[in-house]
């Protein structure tokens, strides 16, 4: 029995039954078990942890091939983005998978004392937004950054996106900034799209705060982020509804976070964020 199998199973029938089991059959193969028990243990894991009910309808040809059902109904549970929720600047590709971001034009200058002398910014904040998250239990979905803008001079990208979660209406958000190594907070007025951002802007009743707070270390403790590095990025978005909290990875690395106070069993969508000027942006969950 694989690895993957064994893992499986521990997590349906519980640890030490499956311990005992496996050392008896050491030899023993998924192709070997009843199609009804493949289904069983599908079932249960569809129910408690859906990405490993993925890996394990991939374990073998006889899995992949009999598992069907289970497999529809993971597909149907897919994140995507949502077009009716989604700026018109963002164009969604490979069935709801991809947001590529156009921009150029309606900047404005912002003042020093506004902005610190950032530069020009769009005037609106554009806002990617997908399908409704799972409410109970440990939920996570991933976004890779496959392209963003550069500083024309340097060459290199910025990394200046946020990626996180939103309300259902899709008015207030959260996500990790790569370029400050930070948690971003933003107010949406959904009739235009408009974000203020502001950081003294208050959160909705009930939910966090967060603003500012500064997620990603070195191994010496020292502040960190992903200036100039961001592209081929994979941020990892975490809501365990069980404690109401928010916590990232990037590229497999250490939690970042978390993020306490989200009412349990919020109702919460992936978000993506961007007000650079003249960029194209592609992110893939």
């Amino acid at each position: 029995m694989s690895e993957a199998a064994i893992e499986a199973m521990k997590r349906v029938y519980g640890v030490q039954w499956i311990e005992i089991f496996s050392l008896i059959n050491k030899n023993l193969s998924l192709t070997m078990l009843p199609i009804e028990l493949l289904e069983i243990i599908a079932q249960k894991l569809l129910k408690v942890d859906p990405l490993t009910a993925i890996r394990f309808c991939q374990v073998s040809k006889n899995t992949y091939t009999n598992l069907l059902e289970v497999r529809t109904a993971l597909e149907a549970r897919r994140v995507r983005w949502l077009p009716e929720l989604t700026n018109k600047r963002f164009t969604i590709s490979h069935d709801g998978c991809t947001i590529t971001y156009e921009s150029s034009g309606n900047v404005i200058a912002i003042p020093d004392d506004e902005a610190g002398g950032r530069g020009p910014f769009i005037d609106v904040c554009d806002w990617a937004t997908g399908s409704l998250l799972p409410t109970t239990g440990r939920v996570s979905f991933r976004v890779r950054i496959e392209e963003l803008p550069c500083i024309q001079r340097l060459k290199y990208n910025l990394g200046v996106i946020y990626i996180g979660v939103c309300t259902e209406a899709n008015t207030d958000a959260w996500g990790f900034c790569p370029y400050f190594g930070s948690l971003h907070r933003s107010h949406c007025y959904a009739n235009e799209k408009r974000c203020d951002g502001r950081w003294w802007s208050d959160p909705p009743v009930n939910y966090p705060n967060g603003q500012g707070t500064h997620l990603m270390f070195d191994e010496a403790g020292v502040p960190a982020n992903l200036t100039y590095k961001t592209n081929g990025a994979v941020i990892e978005v975490i809501i365990d509804h069980g404690e109401g909290s928010l916590s990232f990875r990037v590229n497999d690395g250490a939690v970042l976070g978390p993020l306490f106070g989200f009412p349990k069993g919020a109702q919460l969508r992936p978000w993506v964020q961007s007000n650079l000027f003249n960029s194209r942006i592609v992110c893939v969950l």
